[in-house]
This record gives C-alpha cells, sequence and structure tokens, in this order.
C-alpha cells in the first residue's frame, strides 16, 4: 500500500481567490475537470457510533472511512473508495461500481459483495457485517484541482459544501441537500517523495497562509494593527513633511508586501522609523522602559 503525504487548511475567501491566481500561474488545472471544477456526490459509511467520525474529530493518527462516490452528477461512473490515514500519510483505494450495485446496497442487499472480483468491495462487506457500517450520509461539494507534475502534487480547493441524510437519494443528481452550516474552504495539498519549492513558497510562504503581513493569529494581529497605528503617527507628525518621509513610507509598504514573512519586515522597519527617524521619542520610549517596565503599551517593539 503507498501512502503519500497529504496536508489540509481550513482557508477563507480571499484566501481562495489569492492561491486561484497563483496556482494558475504556476500549476495546471486537473484535465478531466470541466472549465477548472467539478461537482463531487459521496455517500459516507459509518456505524450507529459514529466510529469513522468520531476518529476524525478526535484526530486518531490511523483512521480509515468508507465512500461511493461519482462526478458531475454521472452515475454511469461510481466508484466505492476507501481511504486510510497514518499521521499525515494518506492513501486511497478504489473499485469501480455499477448502478445497480449501489442500489442494492442501498437497499440493505449486500449478500453478492462476497463474490465480488475486487477485494475492496469484499473488505467493505466484511466490516458492514462486523463492525455495523452502513451507509449514511451524502456530502456534494464543488472541488478546483491543480497539478503540478514533479513530486506528483495535487492541490485541491473544496467549497459549497452542502448535505443530505436520506442515502436512498444518493443516485437522484436533484436530491435535495442543505448547505453545511458555516462550513469553510479546505485547501488540501497531497505529494509524493517531496513538495517543490515553487508550490510550497505559493502555500506556505504568503500572505493567505499562516506567514504574511496580516498574520492569522489573532494575538498578532493586535501587535499588527498597533504597528501600522505607530507608523501612520510617527511619519505623519515627523517625516512626511519631506522627501525622507515619503521614501521611509514607500519602503515600509514595499518591504512588507513582498517579503516572506511580512510581519516580522513590519516590526523591524517601525523600530527603524521609531528609533532611527524620531530620536527624541525614542529616548522617551527607553526611559519609559527602564522605569516602569511595561511592555503593553509598545508590545510590537519589545519582542
Amino acid at each position: 500500500m503507498d501512502f503519500r503525504h497529504e496536508v489540509k487548511h481550513e482557508i477563507n475567501l480571499s484566501d481562495m481567490l489569492v492561491l486561484r491566481h497563483r496556482l494558475n500561474a504556476v500549476a495546471q488545472p486537473d484535465p478531466h475537470a470541466i472549465n477548472g471544477r467539478y461537482f463531487i456526490r459521496s455517500l459516507y459509511f459509518d456505524n450507529l457510533y459514529d466510529k469513522a467520525l468520531m476518529e476524525k474529530i478526535n484526530g486518531l493518527s490511523r483512521r480509515e472511512k468508507f465512500s461511493i462516490r461519482y462526478y458531475n452528477g454521472d452515475t454511469s461512473v461510481i466508484h466505492l473508495e476507501k481511504k486510510s490515514k497514518i499521521n499525515q500519510l494518506g492513501n486511497k483505494q478504489s473499485a469501480p461500481l455499477t448502478r445497480d450495485q449501489v442500489e442494492s446496497i442501498l437497499e440493505g442487499n449486500t449478500a453478492w459483495m462476497v463474490d465480488s472480483p475486487y477485494t475492496l468491495v469484499r473488505e467493505l462487506y466484511t466490516k458492514m457485517k462486523i463492525q455495523g457500517l452502513a451507509p449514511k450520509t451524502i456530502v456534494d461539494y464543488t472541488r478546483e484541482p491543480y497539478i503540478f507534475l514533479a513530486g506528483n502534487v495535487r492541490i485541491t480547493l473544496d467549497y459549497d459544501l452542502r448535505s443530505g441524510m436520506y442515502c436512498t437519494d444518493f443516485l437522484n443528481p436533484a436530491c435535495v441537500t442543505v448547505p453545511a452550516g458555516d462550513a469553510p474552504i479546505i485547501l488540501e495539498v497531497k505529494w509524493d517523495a517531496f513538495l517543490p519549492e515553487i508550490i510550497r513558497d505559493d502555500l506556505h510562504g504568503q500572505r493567505p497562509l499562516c506567514q504574511g503581513s496580516v498574520p492569522n493569529d489573532g494575538i498578532h494581529m493586535r501587535y499588527f494593527l498597533q504597528g501600522v497605528f505607530h507608523i501612520r503617527l510617527v511619519l505623519q507628525v515627523h517625516t512626511l513633511r519631506n522627501q525622507q518621509g515619503k521614501s521611509a513610507l514607500a519602503e515600509i509598504l514595499q518591504q512588507d508586501l513582498l517579503a516572506p514573512d511580512g510581519f516580522q519586515v513590519l516590526r523591524k522597519v517601525i523600530q527603524q522609523v521609531i528609533f532611527g527617524l524620531c530620536p527624541d521619542h525614542a529616548q522617551h520610549r527607553r526611559h519609559h522602559q527602564r522605569d516602569t517596565q511595561d511592555d503593553d503599551q509598545y508590545p510590537v517593539l519589545n519582542q
């Protein structure tokens, strides 16, 4: 059984728009997609105790789940899938099913599965009998897939998540499903032995994910906004009256936008602006620190 690296991130709409733009520049759309995307309908199996669901929620390092899936409303091509997970490594096995076979499973007629030529179908039958697995939840979503040949990288953006509980309607493309609350957009990245630097930089070294000039962490966001406020005050009062101040502001904006870790760059530039261009303010700050040791007023300057 071959495993691949798999990593998932929850992202928001603005993240997705930026990533879509970047991925179109360095990767290529999945050739099976229609207009860059496809619609997926899956039917997930679980037991009375929600075994698969709870293993996912509890973050078990070793887990598996079974599902039946088809694409773009086309029930002429249906697959049974088993996804296995060991930490951040994943494996997917698949076997074809006919529409009649799926209908038999939905109706509870599973005796034919014992004689299936596909090992995966026989395994599902065994676990339906031993673990009590049964068709349970319909999940619909839209996927935008991208591929990058080096490293066999596959990147997907999943959104418009919807769900339904009436499994007998699984094969009906017009089956009514409802939005799954405030479901996030899911970014998933899969690769084999290595993740190319150009892809890694696009996904992890820029603002949409965790290392940009606007951090996701709430505390860092507060520090970031305080830093912007200080820049505005210092430049407006002390430096924007001359060309040196305008150049300093341009440098701040350029470095902050282009650096891999814009938050750290911004912090350093704030220090340079306040301590370099405003020595009186800097001296007052040093006296204040020495007298009170209070780091709350200017947290950005004291990291």
